[in-house]
């Protein structure tokens, strides 16, 4: 089985997921791993790149030699590729290392897709992802918890304040 590596993603922050992608796809590579690259492009599609892809290969768009992906959700889901005479091929995943940065590779709808998929991954669960993409409740839940505390203030939009704040002890 391989290892997947996911970057990319309909995201401001797209372009730094490639290069923190490319860094753990060549690091995996080094090791000997069996390794996947799967950009995730800004429209939301996934395709598999060609080992040793770089950084400049994303310039233009798709790097040459990328092959189009899908992610198919339920009992038979995952990650396939299209093979010939119509006949899809699973990519067979161990897990995937998520390297998105941003938006729905942060906020946890891109872990929710996996999950549905059954697709084993890095990182927080669906609720952590999503937890801590909104500062205020993520705040609130250290507080209650035993995690050492330090002083912070929670602002929503239209300056409402949060019910509670965070104090240093």
């Amino acid at each position: 089985m391989s290892v997947g590596v996911l970057f990319g993603g309909p995201t401001p922050e797209h372009d730094i997921s490639i290069l923190t992608g490319l860094l753990a796809l060549h690091e995996l590579e080094r090791s000997g791993s069996d390794v996947v690259g799967i950009y995730w492009t800004k429209t939301g599609m996934f395709y598999s790149v060609p080992r040793g892809v770089e950084a400049e290969a994303f310039l233009d768009g798709l790097p040459k030699g990328s092959s189009e992906l899908s992610l198919r959700l339920g009992n038979q889901g995952g990650f396939f590729a299209s093979a010939r005479m119509g006949k899809d091929r699973a990519i067979e995943l161990e897990a995937v290392v998520l390297a998105t940065h941003g938006g729905p590779g942060e906020d946890g709808s891109l872990q929710a897709a996996l999950d549905l998929a059954g697709v084993s991954y890095t990182g927080p669960t669906v609720a952590g992802a999503a937890l801590g993409m909104d500062k205020c409740p993520s705040v609130q839940s250290w507080h209650r918890s035993a995690s050492p505390r330090w002083r912070a203030r929670c602002w929503r939009p239209r300056r409402r304040r949060c019910p509670s704040t965070v104090r240093t002890y």
